[in-house]
C-alpha cells in the first residue's frame, strides 16, 4: 500500500455523508408513496415503520463493516506483510493529513480516532515508546479507553525491556480488561511470573489470527523454553522468528536471546 492509497481510504468516508442523505430521502419518498397507496391507513404506517426498523440496523452494520474493512486493510501491512516500519509510515500519513483537514462527518471522525490508536501502537511496536507517550499525553486522542489501553501497553513494554518482572505484573494486574483478554498478553504475563510451562501450554493451544501473531507466539514460546533451561526447544522457536520475522522487532529480540543458547 502506498501513501496515496491510504489517503484515498480516509477521504472515502467523507462521501458516506451523501449516502446517508440519499437513504433518508428514499425513506421519505417511500413513506409518501405508501401513505398515498393506503390512504394514510394504519397498515401503511406499519409497513413503513417495519421497513425503517429493518433497514436502519442493516445500514449501520454496512457502514461499520466498511470501516472495519478499511482498518484491516491497513493492518495487513504489519499483520501479514510484517513491515512495522512501513505501517508506521502509512498510519502517520493518515494522521498528518487528518490533522490538517477537518473531518467532514462522524464516520470520518470515527475512522480517524481508530487511526490515532493505531498510530500510537505503531510507535510502540517500532520501539518508539517516548514518542508514543508524548502523543498520548498531548491530548490528541480523546477516547479515554484508548488512552488507558495504550498507557498499559507502554508501561508493560518498558517493564519488559527493563526485565522488571515485579513491576510488569503490578502494571498487568491494573491494566484494562480489554488488554488482559488478549491471549498473547496473558501468556506473556505468565512468562514474567516464571510460570513457563503454563505460558507454553497456553500458547501451544492458541491459534494465531495472522502472521504477526504467529511470530509473537513463537517468540514467547522460545523465550519461555530458554528461561526454563530447555535450550534445544528454545532454539527451534527462536530460529523460526529470526528466519521469518522480517523487520519486526521480535526478530532482533530473538537474535539477542539466541546468543544465550
Amino acid at each position: 500500500m502506498q501513501k496515496e492509497e491510504a489517503i484515498k481510504i480516509y477521504k472515502s468516508f467523507a462521501s458516506m455523508k451523501d449516502v446517508a442523505l440519499l437513504i433518508i430521502l428514499v425513506f421519505i419518498a417511500t413513506y409518501i408513496l405508501i401513505s398515498a397507496l393506503n390512504n394514510n391507513s394504519e397498515d401503511g404506517i406499519f409497513i413503513y415503520v417495519a421497513m425503517w426498523l429493518t433497514a436502519l440496523p442493516a445500514g449501520i452494520a454496512y457502514i461499520a463493516h466498511d470501516i472495519l474493512k478499511s482498518v484491516n486493510k491497513l493492518d495487513e501491512i504489519v499483520n501479514e506483510d510484517l513491515d512495522d516500519k512501513k505501517y508506521l509510515e502509512i498510519i502517520y500519513c493518515i494522521i498528518d493529513y487528518g490533522k490538517n483537514h477537518k473531518q467532514k462527518n462522524n464516520l470520518q471522525r470515527t475512522f480517524y480516532l481508530i487511526m490515532q490508536e493505531r498510530y500510537a501502537m505503531a510507535l510502540i511496536i517500532n520501539g518508539k515508546r517516548k514518542e508514543a507517550e508524548e502523543y498520548i499525553n498531548s491530548g490528541e486522542i480523546k477516547h479515554e479507553p484508548y488512552r488507558m489501553f495504550l498507557r498499559a501497553c507502554i508501561d508493560l513494554d518498558r517493564a519488559y525491556a527493563q526485565g522488571d518482572a515485579e513491576k510488569y505484573i503490578k502494571i498487568y494486574k491494573a491494566a484494562p480488561k480489554s488488554y488482559k483478554e488478549v491471549k498473547l498478553h496473558a501468556c506473556r504475563a505468565l512468562l514474567m511470573q516464571g510460570k513457563y510451562d503454563e505460558a507454553i501450554e497456553g500458547l501451544m493451544k492458541y491459534t494465531p489470527k495472522n502472521k504477526r501473531e504467529e511470530i509473537l507466539r513463537r517468540f514467547t514460546i522460545g523465550e519461555a523454553h530458554l528461561r526454563k533451561g530447555s535450550k534445544d526447544e528454545a532454539k527451534i522457536y527462536l530460529e523460526y522468528v529470526i528466519n521469518n520475522g522480517k523487520t519486526l522487532r521480535e526478530k532482533f529480540m530473538a537474535e539477542e536471546l539466541y546468543k544465550e543458547l
